[in-house]
Formats: C-alpha cells, structure tokens, sequence
C-alpha cells in the first residue's frame, strides 16, 4: 500500500480529521515506536501522579483548617492589588497573631 492509496479513500476528512488519521495510520504501522510511547506514557503517569504526591504537599490543606479560610485566602490574594498572589506564610502568620489577640 503506497501513500496515495491511503490519502484517495478519505479525502472527505476535513485538515483535522486528515492529521489525526495521519497519525493514527502512524501509530498503527508501528512496531517498537509502540513500546516506546508505552514507556512515555508510563513516565508521564509517574512524574505527573506519583511525585506530586511525594514532592509537592498540599500547602493550602496543612495551612488552613477549613475550605473558607482558604477561600478567604484565594479571595483576599486575587482582590488585594499591594499584597502578591499566594503568600500563604505571611496570611498563615497574620491569622495566628489575629487569633491570640
């Protein structure tokens, strides 16, 4: 089967849907392409699920004990123009010293 004879029977695909087939037939023709992309979906899933787990804690859970102090928190971050966006140290510490008083 030769290039041409795969682009005849569907040039009723519009551009997106000629990519897509493009890459599908690509992908369907392969043999250790295959294995490779297995193995770059496999690391995907460990960095993007795994690590996040292990190296980025869930800062706003461990520094506000319910969801308004984090809402509030979201809310005063986005609508106060002199403070920068999620400074959850200097709110966590603003909350600690408004609550001894």
């Amino acid at each position: 089967m030769n290039h041409t004879d795969s682009f005849e029977g569907k040039a009723h695909l519009t551009p997106i849907g000629r990519i897509i087939d493009l890459y599908v037939g690509g992908l369907r023709s392969m043999k250790l392409g295959k294995t490779l992309w297995k193995i770059i979906i496999i690391k995907l899933v460990i960095i993007f699920l795994v690590f996040k787990y292990f190296f980025f804690p869930d800062v706003f859970q461990q520094a506000f004990h319910s969801d308004t102090q984090r809402a509030e928190h979201v809310f005063q971050a986005l609508t106060s123009p002199s403070q920068p966006a999620f400074n959850i140290e200097k709110s966590v510490n603003s909350q600690k010293t408004t609550k001894r008083r």
